[in-house]
Formats: structure tokens, sequence, C-alpha cells
């Protein structure tokens, strides 16, 4: 991989929460699915004692915003059948909405591939997820699991994909789903998502 055609993000390791087999894990399967599934760009993730290197090839992207409503249905269930090959293998994404998403005229990319779900920021540990795009059981165990990955990618669906506008007054909302299963999506509740696989959440939502 030549250094100019890269994008690479740095990370200490003793900010990193998980023990390192399983860091290793997430690192081998982010480095196969980079060159066997679509929707990943091909990624190196190199390491030492100190640090973790995530180098992600650059690629020439195009507005996501300008696809027409007719596309936008057939690339989300393109992305999420490569998203079901994903969940099989046991392998979380964290963040999927619309900043982690990449569009090459082609096909949607996922990116933004972090070496761990959970990390010490500013001394606190930190889901590196985006609120409120959680789930709720997430949110009360206190880890990132494909049910995060399913509520997240509804609400990319939903709001990309069909218009819809984004949760209103997100902290709030993060709070209330602590305390009781308060639904994201108005009438769905986090079980009905989480239930489906990523291509029938396409239809469903």
């Amino acid at each position: 991989m030549k250094s100019k055609n890269l994008i690479q993000k740095i990370y200490k390791r003793k900010e990193l929460v998980s023990p390192l087999h399983i860091l290793k894990h997430r690192w081998r399967l982010i480095e196969y699915f980079s060159i066997s599934l679509p929707c990943f760009i091909e990624t190196k993730v190199d390491y030492n004692e100190d640090y973790v290197w995530i180098k992600q090839y650059r690629i020439k992207k195009k507005p996501i915003n300008s696809i027409s409503k007719y596309q936008r249905l057939k690339l989300l269930k393109e992305l999420a059948a490569d998203l079901d090959i994903m969940c099989r293998e046991g392998f979380v994404h964290g963040d999927i909405n619309r900043k982690n998403i990449a569009y090459d005229t082609e096909k949607l990319l996922l990116i933004d591939l972090e070496p761990d779900l959970v990390q010490i920021k500013n001394g606190k540990r930190t889901f590196f997820s985006t609120t409120p795009y959680i789930a709720s059981s997430d949110l009360r165990n206190g880890k990132i699991t494909t049910a995060t990955d399913k509520i997240s990618f509804a609400c990319f669906c939903k709001i990309w994909g069909k218009g819809y506008s984004r949760p209103l007054n997100s902290k709030e909302l993060v709070r209330m789903r602590l305390k009781k299963d308060v639904p994201i999506l108005t009438g769905v509740s986090d079980l009905d998502i989480v239930s489906k696989t990523f291509v029938d959440i396409v239809d469903f939502c």
C-alpha cells in the first residue's frame, strides 16, 4: 500500500479497552473483509507495543445525497447483504451512520473502522458509536454489539433512504433509553429491528 494513497489513523494501545487477543481477532477481520466484501475499502492494521495504525486506501468520494431515491434503495440492499455476512462472522462495525458511509459512484462503502469499540478518552471509557443510534440493551450492558449495528442501520435507512427527520434532543433520548425501551424509530421497538437480518431491515424500514 503506497503511503500517498492512504488515509492513516493512529491510536495509543493503552487507550484500547479490549484484551489483546480480542483486538487481534477484530483487526484480522477488518483486513479480511477489506478484500472480500465490496462494502469495505482495502485496509491494513499494523501495531506495536505502543500504537495501532489503521491504514485505508483513499477513494474518490461522490456526494451521497446526489443519489436518486430509487437508486438509494438498490444501494442499501447491496450494503445490507454485505452487512449480513459481516454479522454472521461476528464482526461489529459499531457506528453505521451517514458520516461513516461513503459513495464511489457504484456502491456504498463503510469507513472509519475503529480498532476497538470502547476506548479511553479524556480518562473515561467511551463508546465509539454515535448517540442516539445505540441499542438500548447495549447502553444498559455497557458494550456495543450487532444490535447497535442493526439499530443504526435502520435509522440510516429511514433518514437517508426515505428522507425522515433525525431524532431531536439526542442526549435526552439516550437518557430515556437507558431507563426503559423507548423506541428510536416511532412505533418500532428495538427488538423488532434486532430480530431481523440487515436485508430485511431495508424493506421493514
